[in-house]
């Protein structure tokens, strides 16, 4: 059987991104947009209480935002699908084999979800409207960015080595158990978030649970539909193929 083509893998990593993104969407629009509403309620009501000046009306408003959810996780999930499909075409010309390109492609995808969404989530997670300070915003992204490279760096070291170290599924195995662990290492070693949040306990809780829930909902997702999409077992009948016409 044939390996797939690039085109191929960018076709089907784009059609992956873009349904996960609609797919979390969809999950915010039911599920988080009611904790953002909490969250800005109690900000106006911030403001009323200690007399400070309002804040300008948004430039888009709160129905235009629900509406906007959905055109920007698509835009989002068409944007790490053309990275991951570059990526893994990239690795696939490299190993110049066609072998196993399905499950190979949702296990990559899986790991990409950790190193990009869950693990810089778990140390410097999202916190909703109007918490934070604005004056630590430069730092709060730098912190981010150090995280964020280091966790793409160590994570792809990690499947590496797994694959380096052991076949197939045992590889795949020994890649998550050093990702995790290099994980962790990151999570107790870089700083804190230097803001105190102020946010009530259980909004803050809410918000942060459903956000962590759409990143892994997202990226699962996207494996599943990529790994399926690029699967080579999978059936694809030709309209030429003898007997159709």
């Amino acid at each position: 059987m044939n390996p797939p083509s690039v085109f191929s893998i960018l076709r089907n990593a784009l059609v992956a991104g873009l349904l996960a993104g609609l797919i979390t969407a969809a999950f915010h629009f039911a599920f988080t947009e009611t904790v953002i509403e909490q969250a800005i309620a109690l900000e106006q009501a911030h403001t009323a209480e200690h007399g400070t000046a309002e804040s300008a009306p948004p430039v888009v408003s709160r129905e235009g935002q629900r509406l906007g959810l959905f055109l920007g996780y698509g835009i989002y999930g068409l944007m790490w699908g053309l990275l991951f499909g570059v990526v893994f075409a990239t690795l696939r010309l490299a190993r110049r084999s066609g072998a196993g390109a399905g499950p190979s492609g949702w296990w990559l995808a899986l790991l990409a979800g950790w190193s990009v969404g869950v693990l810089p989530f778990l140390k410097y997670p999202a916190n909703p409207p109007g918490v934070g300070d604005p004056d630590t915003i430069s730092y709060r992204l730098g912190l981010y960015a150090a995280l964020l490279a280091l966790s793409v760096i160590g994570t792809a070291a990690a499947a590496y080595a797994g694959h380096r170290m052991a076949p197939g599924g045992n590889g795949r195995a020994l890649s998550a158990a050093l990702a995790i662990l290099w994980g962790a290492i990151l999570v107790l070693a870089m700083p804190a978030n230097p803001d105190a949040v102020s946010a009530p306990e259980a909004l803050l809780q809410s918000f942060r649970a459903l956000s962590l829930a759409g990143l892994a909902l997202f990226w699962i997702s996207f494996a599943i539909g990529f790994g399926w999409l690029t699967d080579p077992k999978r059936a694809r009948p030709s309209l030429l193929a003898p007997g159709t016409s």
